[in-house]
């Protein structure tokens, strides 16, 4: 991830209910990682996150688009609680310190651009997308039923 410091000083860039591919070209471009092309679609996919409003992004990108670029990310926007709000400048605030660091640690996902207004208290992460190769090692429903029972 390449977030430049000017990025993160210019206005907040606030995640669209419907995400489009206008906004993550602008926000990829924001972030360093979309040096040329844009983003030509995107289909998203919420998931059954509880504690975040998440999705599962596919994306495809024109032709002069760097080579390389991942098509698979997740999209997560904290929730309006206030315990939500305080996880997601957090996160937010632990990506961007990841991201100064000379190298990524191999156990952190890549994260292609993270931000936070503190006015609203809104904020986002667009994080690689490893549900290919990952699964949760227990589900909401199994952790609501240990909760519960």
């Amino acid at each position: 991830m390449n977030m430049r410091k000017e990025a993160h000083m210019a206005n907040y860039r606030p995640a669209p209910e419907l995400v489009t591919p206008e906004w993550l070209t602008a926000v990829l471009c924001d972030s360093g990682v979309l040096a040329s092309g844009i983003v030509i679609t995107v289909d998203s996919r919420p998931t059954n996150a509880f504690n975040s409003h998440t999705s599962h992004l596919q994306l495809t990108y024109s032709a002069d688009s760097p080579a390389g670029l991942a098509t698979r990310m997740v999209l997560k926007r904290n929730i309006p609680e206030p315990w939500a709000i305080e996880a997601g400048a957090a996160e937010v605030a632990f990506y961007r310190l990841v991201a100064g660091l000379p190298a990524r640690p191999p156990a952190i996902v890549p994260c292609y651009a993270a931000d936070h207004d503190p006015t609203s208290g809104d904020s986002y992460l667009l994080l690689h997308d490893l549900s290919e190769s990952h699964a949760p090692p227990i589900t909401r429903d199994q952790q609501v039923g240990i909760v519960q029972g």
